[in-house]
């Protein structure tokens, strides 16, 4: 979006908020085109394919805000599932920020 590049997305910078992190995933996310499935019936997980290796699918619980992803902590995926389910405060407490050094 506008003019950040997957480079500036990479990684955390110093002093970075919670709300900056956030933001910084979902730029990460929409750069990559991730986009999260959910299966009919199924009202527990999201699914997305891996940006690395299309042909692997990480699971997101909704209810416990965890992914299967290999990422420690909090990950693209984790926050744009959050966004979508309006649980933003819940994530916060559940990987309990802290800023950049």
């Amino acid at each position: 979006p506008g003019d950040v590049t997957h480079k500036d997305v990479e990684r955390r910078q110093p002093g970075e908020t919670f709300g900056d992190t956030i933001a910084r995933l979902l730029a990460k996310a929409t750069i990559e085109g991730l986009q999260l499935l959910s299966l009919p019936g199924d009202d527990v997980y999201f699914y997305c394919r891996s940006s690395a290796n299309p042909s692997t699918l990480y699971r997101i619980n909704r209810d416990t805000l965890h992914c299967t992803c290999p990422a420690s902590g909090l990950c693209k995926h984790l926050a744009m599932a959050a966004t979508i389910t309006e649980q933003i405060d819940r994530l916060s407490a559940l990987y309990r920020h802290r800023p950049a050094a």
